[in-house]
């Protein structure tokens, strides 16, 4: 019976061999790549990483269980879906049989295990005094793992019969390793920079046979580790056939990203860039892009309405694609100009024209030469009627929007009648403050037509306890005045007792807040509380660099010492003119050009880089949300990579909708306020949401001083006086 058992055993210990010809593989998604992991020890410590280079032979007794740890941990979230197999080399002191059991877990950045459901097997063994390799497979697995966790593979071998069985690893002919079907491990980002004009990845080339310089550029990030990276291969391919490939191409790394740059000199035409790379696995990686390098020449605005006069100050964008953009606002005779690029061997740009919110649908343009082009943008006087029980709702107040952005206020005459003026035909929203109650509805405005509003009654019952409201909150607002006094508190000591000991050191905030509000001044500050441990990256698209500086200087927060402030400046190529600072980026809307030279301005500052954004607005005024929120994301995730924390500030002039899905998508949402008192203006902070921490989400208000900053007002009294 003993020696039936014993045949069995070995049987299927030899199917257990060949097991991965076995295993069910289901429809692969796309961009799957298995990436093996191989076990070796490092300072004494069992360890998985994608390195196939032999340490020197390893073997340990696994009738205990052993553990091997991913090094370095995960740069980023990594989702797995199919076939994870293990090949084990083991051997034993003695003929034996025994079952080998194998499991996979993760251990998360704050210690806890978390096992990784369906990678449990138990599959039996017959060992021999020579490593022998047993490969195990399980499918399909779909898993996440978190970013900054590290895999863990557990290996044992419960004897069957006497013996002791051990594990060999680190051996370049007994190589125990771990298969895992990683989905998208490896990102890249193509780009180019060039010392002539650039806009996005348009080189403006000065005649028509000249040769620009320029260096291609692939951003390379990976979720285990730039080490596994080898055989980069950097190709670009004209519309001509003309081809050029470079093997030997730079690299600048950190853990987790490499950057590869390669000079090339290009002639006018269409360029595709293709990046090839190969990791330690043998699976290979390819990424492409294009890039333009043309003519340029002066192209002639004349925006009309519907009489065929000039409109003046109308916003004239040229756009291409979603990374370049160039735009100029029209004189009082409806003329504007702009220099923009041949069409020849791009195809068509599009034109868009706005006016007090209201924006034209975009119109294909071509340029070959010199251009006029005239764009016409009906425009007429609508007047609002807003009634109430068929009466004329008089001393309303009422504002006027257009895709979220406020563009006019007034209040309703005796007749119950406003006007905004010439108002292009377009669909608006309107909201009307009455009795105090509020209605907010859609209205479409057409060319010179009148809109009658009908508001909703208010019971009277509501209105006798908005009255009461009003006064139950006034005498309370007098009470709390004469109990108790506003407190000054300094910014450190307060804001990290509402942040309960401040923010996590790697994270996604977003600073929201109306005009006025002290958004970019709370990003300044924050960015000088940083300076005190780090270093940092300031980009500006809303004021030259050197504005901020004098600004945290008068507050005086201006960091001195060995830390590092950098400006990257994108504010400049808004405004048209040359950027005076060490990194800058050619054009507002060129994402990709954003983040490789926030990736090098971060190459330059190291670890634990805290990055600010100030602001969205124009970027959300000339791209789609969800483009933008796909970089938003992964400019998060490579700051948080590489230890640092992410603020952007966004205004709350735009769509909802856009605000909610940037707020979901961040960590933590400050909140800033700037409201209108009986005495003047009042600024106000909170923390709205802070993922994963305990937060106090009251209201504070908050003033600015000068050579003092931020200063908080608050009823408890400073634990230490604010500086």
């Amino acid at each position: 019976m003993r020696l039936a058992s014993l045949a069995l055993i070995l049987a299927v210990a030899a199917c257990a061999v060949l097991l991965p010809a076995c295993i069910s593989v289901s429809a692969q998604i796309p961009n799957t790549h298995y990436v093996v992991l191989y076990a070796h020890d490092i300072d004494q410590m069992h360890v998985l990483n994608a390195s196939n280079k032999s340490g020197g032979t390893k073997a340990g007794n696994v009738t205990q269980m052993a553990t091997f740890a991913l090094q370095p941990t995960l740069g980023e979230e990594l989702a797995i879906n199919g076939a994870v197999t293990l090949t084990a080399y083991l051997r034993s002191n003695v003929n034996m049989a025994g079952t080998l059991e194998f499991s996979m877990s993760e251990r998360t950045e704050s210690g806890e295990v978390i096992p990784v459901s369906g990678v449990n097997i138990e599959a039996p063994v017959s060992l021999g005094v020579r490593p022998i390799p047993y490969t195990v497979g399980i499918g399909i697995i779909t898993y996440k793992f978190q970013s900054g966790s590290s895999i863990l593979v557990h290996i044992q071998v419960q004897p069957m019969t006497p013996g002791s069985p051990f594990l060999v690893w680190d051996d370049s002919a007994a190589s125990t390793r771990v298969m895992i079907p990683a989905i998208s491990p490896v990102h890249a980002e193509l780009g180019l920079r060039s010392s002539t004009p650039q806009f996005g990845r348009i080189i403006e080339s000065p005649t028509p046979s000249a040769q620009v310089s320029a260096s291609v550029l692939a951003y390379v990030r990976d979720a285990f580790g730039s080490y596994r990276f080898a055989a980069p291969v950097m190709q670009l391919t004209s519309t001509n056939g003309a081809t050029i490939t470079a093997r030997n191409v730079e690299k600048n790394e950190t853990e987790y990203t490499a950057t590869y740059s390669y000079n090339v000199t290009l002639e006018i035409g269409k360029w595709q860039m293709s990046f090839n790379i190969a990791d330690f696995s043998g699976d290979s990686y390819r990424f492409t892009n294009y890039a333009w390098v043309t003519e340029f020449y002066p192209v002639e605005f004349l925006v009309v309405d519907n009489s065929g006069v000039g409109v003046d100050n109308a916003s004239v964008i040229a756009t291409f694609l979603q990374d370049a953009q160039w735009s100029t606002y029209t004189n009082s005779d409806g003329r504007a100009s702009l220099f923009l690029p041949s069409t020849a061997n791009l195809g068509s740009l599009n034109a868009t024209v706005s006016w007090k919110g209201a924006a034209s649908q975009p119109s294909p343009i071509s340029i070959v030469g010199r251009t006029a082009i005239r764009i016409p943008l009906p425009l007429a006087d609508t007047q609002l009627h807003l009634r109430m029980s068929n009466l004329p709702l008089l001393a309303a107040e009422v504002t006027l929007y257009s895709s979220g952005r406020e563009i006019g206020r007034g209040t309703t005459g005796l007749d119950g009648s406003i006007s905004f003026g010439r108002l292009p035909a377009s669909n608006y929203t309107i909201r009307v403050q009455y009795l105090l109650n509020e209605y907010n509805t859609a209205i479409s405005l057409g060319a010179g037509s009148d809109v009658t509003v009908n508001v909703p009654l208010p019971y009277g019952t509501e209105i006798a306890a908005a009255f009461l409201g009003v006064v139950a909150v006034g005498t309370g607002v007098v009470v709390r005045k004469r109990r108790s006094a506003l407190y000054p508190q300094g910014f450190d000591d307060y804001y990290d007792r509402i942040t309960m000991g401040g923010l996590p050191q790697t994270c996604f905030v977003v600073v929201a807040g109306n005009s006025g509000s002290g958004k970019s001044v709370l990003l300044e500050t924050l960015a000088a509380k940083h300076l005190t441990t780090g270093n940092c990256v300031f980009v500006t698209n809303n004021e030259y660099p050197s504005k901020i500086r004098e600004s945290m200087n008068m507050l005086g927060i201006l960091p001195q010492g060995p830390r590092r402030l950098i400006f990257l400046d994108a504010y400049s190529a808004l405004s048209g003119t040359p950027s005076v600072e060490e990194y800058s980026v050619p054009s507002l809307t060129d994402l990709t050009a954003l983040g490789l030279t926030i990736s090098r301005c971060m190459g330059v500052t190291g670890e634990q880089t805290d990055v600010f954004l100030d602001s969205l607005n124009p970027l959300l005024a000339a791209l789609r949300v969800d483009y933008l929120l796909n970089f938003l994301q992964a400019m998060a995730a490579r700051v948080k990579a590489n230890g640092g924390r992410f603020y952007v500030s966004v205004g709350l002039g735009i769509e909802k909708s856009d605000i909610t899905k940037l707020e979901e998508a961040s960590d933590c949402v400050i909140e800033t306020q700037l409201q209108d008192e009986k005495h003047g203006q009042s600024r106000r902070m909170r923390i709205k949401k802070l993922r994963g921490q305990s937060y106090i989400d009251k209201w504070t208000r908050f003033r600015v001083e000068r050579k003092k900053g931020i200063i908080f007002l608050s009823r408890e009294k400073p634990r230490t006086a604010p500086s």
